[in-house]
Order: C-alpha cells, then sequence, then structure tokens
C-alpha cells in the first residue's frame, strides 16, 4: 500500500472534487446556515435538525470524497471514509433519538 502523497497530487484532487461536485458547494453553506439558524432559533426539532445536517455532511464527506475522489489517489483515505461514514450513520442515530442539544449562547465564559 502506497502511503505517499504528493502536494500536487492532493490539489489536483481538490480541484477535481471542487469542479465535479457542482453546485453541491452551495447546498452545503445554505445546510450550514439552516443548521446555525436552528442553533439560534430554537424550536422543537431544532436539534433533530441540526443533528441530520451533521449526519448529511458526515455522510458525504466519507462517501463522495473520501470513497470516490481521494480513494482513488491515497488508499489510505478508504479507512478514513469508512469511519467517516460509521460516524455519519451514529449521527443519523441522533434523529430518532437525540441525546445532544445544540445552541448559541451570548456568554463569553459559561458558568
Amino acid at each position: 500500500m502506497d502511503t505517499t502523497l504528493t502536494l500536487e497530487q492532493l490539489l489536483d484532487t481538490f480541484e477535481r472534487y471542487n469542479i465535479d461536485i457542482w453546485p453541491m458547494q452551495i447546498i452545503a453553506y445554505v445546510l450550514g446556515i439552516i443548521a446555525i439558524f436552528f442553533a439560534i432559533k430554537r424550536t422543537k426539532y431544532s436539534d433533530r435538525i441540526i443533528m441530520g445536517v451533521i449526519a448529511f455532511m458526515w455522510l458525504w464527506t466519507g462517501g463522495v470524497f473520501y470513497m470516490f475522489f481521494f480513494g482513488p489517489v491515497y488508499n489510505i483515505s478508504y479507512i478514513f471514509g469508512l469511519l467517516f461514514i460509521v460516524q455519519g450513520i451514529i449521527f443519523l442515530a441522533g434523529i430518532f433519538k437525540p441525546l445532544t442539544s445544540f445552541r448559541i449562547r451570548g456568554e463569553l465564559f459559561p458558568p
């Protein structure tokens, strides 16, 4: 297994990825804004929505970036991709049984 990676290979992978997934970048920004909105404006489903956004981002990163784009260039990234996917599935479980609360607090140093 080749564990070397050149800067050129890394930058080429980023370039291909960003070109090929267009306009997913815009969707990612929108999802990020939605997560921030629900961290500020609390509703009954805020934590589930935020957890869903996080789960989607983790699954996308593991499945699309690491497995399809980075894997052929750097074999170890398949392991990273698998770990991201497992974490994404764990985050998906948080949608159905939320154990985490997300919120933005206005105090600089919480008690």
